[in-house]
């Protein structure tokens, strides 16, 4: 049964540890509801109700509870609250979702100063235990748009219409500064063997060119190429990095779990990942050779820039058999011929292969028929072309 906002302190009340002879029902002002035949009763105040079936338990010894395993029967839900496109609203049942109040805000509101202004006062309530942050930042992702410290912030058609480049720039100084406060937040509160890592999820848009050393490079991101998949990373954490340096070791994002479970000195630890925690302090880590990735976006329909791939930092060989020095040849247009290879390259190739053919193919392109469901909806008309649901 979901709690809706008017039942809160009686489903509180339910979670006392009652004899099994009474009832909740009987302790509390919550009305029994019995629906088609289910012997346990449902809460009749409740908007949205599930019908579960029973299906297994199992002992969790670590904290001496039971995990029971059970199938859904039927799902009731009250009228209004079920959208044409399948959609249950949550707002409209009054259910209790979250831990706290809905925000106060205005349009002059900016989304990235909310979050960090959540994390900042998080921050504050838990100095004094170990924490954990993951922060996927808004920014500087598309589309592009001015951020209250842009000239044209004022202006609310250029605020929330469009999509220009010419801002990125600007939300990439903002980014820099919310950053900031979170680094100065850390400061304030004396959080030194607190780690910091930013780290980038993909490349540059490709909509945006930047200037680099005095090169001109045009965003790659969704595609494989060096500027699509090779990114940025800061570590701050000034309890045990004195000095800072730089580093072309190759880390992937299963590293951080690992690096998570050597931080905290778990035994059996559970990733696949290389822990970059004797990098960080400087304490004779081991490089991987090789690094793989496994690349199969179904968000577009441009299929080509799927990809399967083994790399040093110099070489990459594709599944498809595509083998490239893509430090000289950066867009990867000139494939080396893999019948004429130096010694050198051989080896290299044969190290690369090696690792590449323990992971397997990427699936049919059109697997599970994606294109053609997404297709389905797009005619549908049920959302607009940025994915909103279209209310008109």
């Amino acid at each position: 049964n979901h709690i809706n906002v008017h039942d809160i302190k009686d489903a509180h009340h339910t979670s006392a540890k009652y004899p099994k002879e009474i009832s909740e029902f009987d302790q509390t002002n919550l009305e029994a509801e019995y629906l088609d035949g289910f012997i346990a009763p449902f809460v009749k105040s409740s908007k949205i109700k599930l019908a579960c079936k029973y299906l297994n338990e199992y002992d969790i010894k670590e904290n001496d509870t039971i995990l029971v395993v059970a199938s859904i029967e039927g799902i009731y839900v009250d009228d209004g609250i079920l959208q044409e496109d399948g959609w249950l609203r949550l707002d409209l049942a009054k259910t209790v979702a979250i831990n706290g109040e809905k925000l106060k805000k205005g349009i002059d509101d900016y989304g990235p100063d909310i979050f960090t202004d959540f994390i900042i006062d998080f921050i504050g309530k838990n100095k004094e235990e170990p924490f954990f942050i993951y922060y996927p930042m808004a920014l500087v992702h598309d589309p592009f748009l001015p951020t209250p410290d842009s000239d044209d912030w004022s202006d609310l058609e250029k605020r929330n219409k469009g999509n220009k480049p010419i801002y990125f720039s600007d939300m990439l100084t903002y980014m820099d500064k919310i950053v900031g406060r979170i680094s100065n937040t850390l400061d304030k509160n004396k959080l030194d063997n607190t780690i910091l890592i930013f780290i980038g999820d993909n490349g540059t848009d490709t909509k945006v060119v930047t200037l680099n050393k005095g090169n001109e490079i045009r965003g790659a991101k969704g595609s494989t190429i060096k500027y699509a998949s090779n990114v940025p990373m800061i570590v701050n954490w000034k309890s045990q990095i004195k000095k800072g340096f730089k580093s072309d070791a190759m880390i992937d994002f299963t590293d951080f779990y690992a690096t998570f479970e050597d931080i905290l000195n778990i035994d059996a630890q559970q990733s696949y990942g290389k822990s970059i925690l004797p990098l960080i302090t400087n304490n004779n880590y081991d490089e991987r050779d090789v690094l793989i990735t496994y690349y199969d976006p179904v968000w577009g329909s441009d299929g080509l820039r799927r990809g399967v791939y083994a790399q040093n930092k110099d070489y990459k060989l594709y599944k498809n058999g595509n083998f490239f020095n893509f430090s000289n040849d950066l867009y990867e247009k000139n494939p080396i011929d893999v019948t004429t290879l130096s010694e050198t390259d051989n080896e290299i190739y044969s190290l690369l292969k090696i690792s590449l053919d323990s992971i397997p193919e990427l699936p049919e392109y059109n697997h599970n028929g994606w294109q053609e469901r997404r297709k389905e909806v797009i005619e549908s008309g049920k959302f607009n072309n940025i994915w909103q649901l279209n209310t008109k």
